[in-house]
């Protein structure tokens, strides 16, 4: 029922949430031709097929998340061709059909956090073409395959975020120069070689943090001049080569915590516009007095839980902008009167 001078037409969005819903009945879209949004979220929906959805040429979202969906087969949302966004969070996907997304070119975000995806066959995504956002955290992904971005010609964002990718093929990311944003926090890296970033000269955010990181070679971010957030922390890194970050001019946050540091080179970071710099719970026991020459708009450095045992008044000389300075939980017994000075 309809409140007065209302009726099926009408009706843009239907929402339902927490409840039993096994399947999608077809009177949902037999009577609502104008639905713009379907939210399915935690209804124990176990599956769906192309069946389900017709005369959905209007619907631009879906959101299907915390259901119980094991698999997408092919052509499901054909029939609403004017889809931007769906959202598969949460579900027990393990396999997705080649052509599962088959119509859906206008298609900008596509969210599968918290599945169970071990692998993802890139033709999968052959009917993409207007994808920017792709969102995978949380799954079983070991590996992206060589040709994974040939058929995500716009792809501007890809979240890895918790899988177990161990190795990337040095021209893994040969057909994306778009990425903006690369997201691999907590998978298996161990060493980050060159060239495999050297094709992302437009990205502006990598996360690397919380991977078994060992190392880094110096030229591994030559081609990164355009990324101002960079996360390595919690990792395994024991030293890096005064060359790492040279390339890396437009930085504005670098978080290098939680790593097994305990010097580290003189100007290693070039950036004039670095602002925040996260150097705690490593092994640093003494910091180079030229350290920070290049950045002077520091405004926050964190040195805590390391192994200081006395901080020159030099190092901190450059940092007339510092406003946050973290040094509790070292070994500092006495600091000089002039420390502090700017």
């Amino acid at each position: 029922e309809h409140l007065p001078g209302f009726n099926d037409s009408q009706v843009w969005y239907l929402v339902s949430e927490n409840t039993t819903i096994s399947y999608i009945p077809r009177a949902i879209f037999e009577r609502f031709h104008n639905l713009n949004l379907m939210t399915l979220v935690n209804v124990q929906l176990r599956e769906i097929r192309p069946e389900n959805f017709f005369n959905c040429d209007q619907l631009g979202s879906i959101f299907l998340d915390h259901n119980l969906l094991q698999t997408i087969p092919a052509g499901t949302f054909s029939a609403c061709r004017g889809l931007f966004f769906l959202s598969l969070q949460q579900n027990s996907l393990s396999s997705i059909s080649l052509f599962a997304f088959q119509g859906l070119r206008e298609l900008f975000m596509l969210l599968l956090n918290e599945n169970n995806l071990s692998e993802i066959m890139p033709q999968v995504f052959s009917q993409l073409p207007s994808l920017l956002t792709l969102e995978l955290m949380y799954n079983q992904m070991s590996t992206l395959p060589l040709d994974f971005f040939d058929y995500l010609p716009k792809l501007m964002v890809l979240d890895l975020t918790n899988n177990q990718i161990s190795l990337l093929h040095q021209n893994v990311f040969r057909n994306a120069p778009q990425l903006f944003g690369l997201f691999l926090g907590g998978n298996r890296l161990t060493f980050i070689d060159t060239p495999v970033f050297h094709p992302l000269t437009d990205l502006e955010y990598l996360h690397l943090d919380h991977n078994s990181i060992t190392g880094i070679h110096p030229f591994a971010f030559q081609t990164l001049g355009t990324v101002f957030r960079l996360k390595i922390d919690n990792n395994q890194i024991d030293r890096l080569d005064a060359r790492t970050f040279n390339a890396m001019t437009n930085l504005t946050e670098v978080d290098l915590s939680g790593n097994r540091l305990s010097t580290l080179p003189s100007e290693l970071f070039k950036s004039e516009k670095l602002k925040l710099l996260d150097l705690s719970s490593n092994l640093i026991s003494q910091l180079d007095s030229n350290l920070f020459t290049d950045n002077v708009n520091l405004e926050g450095l964190a040195l805590n839980d390391n192994r200081l045992t006395r901080i020159n008044p030099e190092t901190l000389r450059p940092l007339t902008k510092l406003n946050e300075l973290s040094i509790e939980r070292n070994e500092i017994s006495e600091l000089y009167d002039d420390t502090f000075l700017n």
